[in-house]
């Protein structure tokens, strides 16, 4: 696709003013690539999909122990670590460092077991 340039041949000398143009274009772009190049460098937020896979029936193991199993599809992993919390007496976990690790057992994703643990973040 070619540009097309108004030319104003009262304003000196056409070649001069095409030269003109194409200096601004070239420079334009040159901007535009580094604008591109800064972005770049910006780190992306991702966004983490918080939609939580569920089985008919879950094992949950607490540090590699089975605790009680769950055929309830609708009941959330919020409620299971309330649960361990108050009525199987695993105080420690907490809202924000409770890891839940669903692994399925069938090819038809209705059983699976559900290991509860920390997720322990290492600084530095």
């Amino acid at each position: 696709m070619e540009d097309v340039i108004k030319i104003n041949l009262f304003d000196g000398d056409p070649e001069e003013q095409i030269k003109k143009y194409e200096e601004e274009v070239k420079k334009q772009k040159e901007e535009e690539l580094k604008r591109q190049e800064e972005t770049a460098k910006i780190p992306k937020k991702v966004k983490i999909e918080n939609e939580e896979e569920t089985a008919d029936t879950r094992i949950v193991k607490v540090y590699g122990k089975e605790i009680m199993t769950i055929s309830d599809k609708n009941m959330k992993n919020e409620d299971i670590r309330k649960m361990l919390a108050k009525q199987y007496g695993y105080p420690e976990f907490t809202k924000d460092e409770t890891v839940f690790k669903l692994i399925y057992t069938n090819k038809e994703k209705t059983e699976a077991i559900l290991n509860v643990g920390f997720n322990f973040q290492k600084k530095g």
